[in-house]
């Protein structure tokens, strides 16, 4: 398998930019009509649900801890149910019979956060390290502005800081996804988004207790951050009102006091909610065996405040929700942190779901899950390096050790991996998900492409301004 710029590479780069990815095995004849595949279906709104790094054995192994079994999550019995390519163009298009043939062949040349979420966001593959532009830096159309175009409202919210890869990749231009500063000084200026949420308080560290030593790179820097605070800091669609304490959060979650028209939300914790907390031990912490935060919301919490300041647009609105964490777990092959973070993902899902089931049901919303990539290589305790390269012996499946308890695994890398990841899909518009799975897995059947999800949402998220 040659790497992404191989000819049949460039023919798949070239129909991306045009009209959306293409079936790997005719890249001149199998473009999608995204038009044709949504019909007449329309998404008043659309979320999209991303857990950072998660590949089948991360919902598995929270799976097993939190209930004892499999597929005990809502979104397993969701009439869609796919698996994902999220290959970059710095990365190895995803190859099923390599993959299949040789366990280590998913190592070489991962996509990374920057370039799957802008794949999710604009529908376009790209290198990686750049967000919401091309490989040659321009930029593209993105979900949230999208929105903004046809009258609807947008947001993001994540357990990372705001500005990192994967909320930034939905609303952000910028060849490089480590300009902090600059990237969130394009968020808070000059977007269109109207709710942004995350973690990267320059004033606290990741205990959640105040720091000494302030750093601001999270939040556009300091003058930024004062004008945030004094309630100066504007966007083309107004200016924004700051959250930051758990207790404001849970007012507005549970319905008190008055919901802002623009809300930034800024948790008390400089790079992560909870996965980055101290004195752990990643190699025989126990679920919650470090007490966790207590002065920050958790995501659940934060995706139902982001809900209802965003469904006061009665045209409807595009939230991305991120469970980022889960993806520091998997770099530093944490299994008790990443079932922590799984956990608390999952447990946003339900409130997702439950908000969903209360505000026009499926008919008027659209929900997505999935992953951006895979982190940590997660196998059955075996892992990869015990059978021979082209075997196929290798137990890819966790142990189950019951409810309550960390199942037997094996971490094989610190990185991400190219593994395909599982999508979820429910509402309007979902089926468009299944006739786009034009690939075939040997062992996981028809997949479908990140870049591929990203046309379908901003094709049927297109409506008249109300």
């Amino acid at each position: 398998m040659k790497r992404a710029f191989s000819l049949i590479c460039l023919g798949l780069y070239f129909f991306i930019g045009a009209c959306g990815i293409v079936s790997a095995d005719d890249s001149k004849d199998s473009a999608i009509n995204y038009k044709s595949v949504i019909g007449d279906c329309e998404s008043k709104n659309t979320i999209l649900m991303i857990c950072d790094g998660c590949g089948y054995n991360q919902i598995a192994a929270a799976d097993f801890y939190e209930n004892g079994s499999l597929h005990s999550q809502p979104y397993d019995l969701f009439p869609v149910i796919l698996p994902l390519s999220t290959w970059s163009l710095s990365s190895y298009v995803y190859d099923p019979e390599a993959a299949s043939k040789d366990p280590k062949w998913v190592l070489k040349g991962p996509t990374d956060s920057g370039a799957s979420a802008t794949a999710f966001a604009t529908g376009t593959k790209t290198t990686n390290g750049k967000i919401g532009v091309d490989k040659n830096n321009a930029s593209l159309l993105n979900l949230t502005e999208q929105a903004a175009q046809i009258g609807k409202s947008a947001g993001v919210v994540s357990t990372m800081p705001f500005s990192h890869a994967t909320p930034a990749g939905f609303i952000a231009h910028n060849g490089s996804r480590n300009n902090y500063e600059e990237i969130a000084r394009n968020m808070i200026y000059d977007s269109k988004a109207d709710v942004i949420i995350g973690a990267g308080h320059p004033l606290y560290d990741n205990d959640g207790k105040p720091t000494t030593s302030p750093q601001y790179n999270y939040v556009g820097g300091q003058d930024t951050w004062n004008q945030l605070i004094a309630g100066t800091a504007k966007n083309r669609e107004g200016s924004w009102t700051l959250l930051e304490r758990k207790n404001s959060f849970d007012s507005l979650a549970n319905g008190l006091g008055k919901l802002p028209k623009r809300l930034i939300g800024v948790a008390q914790a400089y790079y992560t909610l909870q996965e980055e907390r101290s004195n752990g031990n990643a190699g025989t912490d126990t679920v919650g065996q470090v007490p966790f935060n207590t002065t920050v919301p958790e995501l659940s919490t934060m995706s139902t405040v982001a809900l209802r300041v965003l469904s006061q647009d009665t045209a409807g609105f595009f939230l991305m929700i991120e469970g980022g964490a889960i993806d520091g777990a998997g770099h530093s092959n944490f299994i008790a942190r990443n079932i922590e973070e799984k956990m608390d993902f999952n447990k946003a899902v339900r409130t997702v779901i439950a908000w969903i089931e209360k505000n026009g049901g499926w008919e008027n919303n659209l929900l997505v899950i999935t992953g951006d990539h895979e982190t940590g290589y997660l196998t059955g305790p075996q892992g990869i390096y015990q059978v021979a390269a082209d075997s196929f012996a290798v137990d890819y499946d966790l142990v189950n050790n019951g409810k309550g308890k960390i199942p037997g695994y094996s971490w094989n890398t610190g990185n991400h991996t190219n593994q395909l990841v599982p999508l979820f899909a429910k509402g309007s518009c979902s089926d468009a998900f299944q006739t786009t799975a034009l690939n075939v897995d040997l062992k996981r059947g028809n997949y479908t492409d990140n870049a591929i999800v990203g046309n379908i949402l901003l094709q049927a998220m297109k409506r008249k301004k109300h």
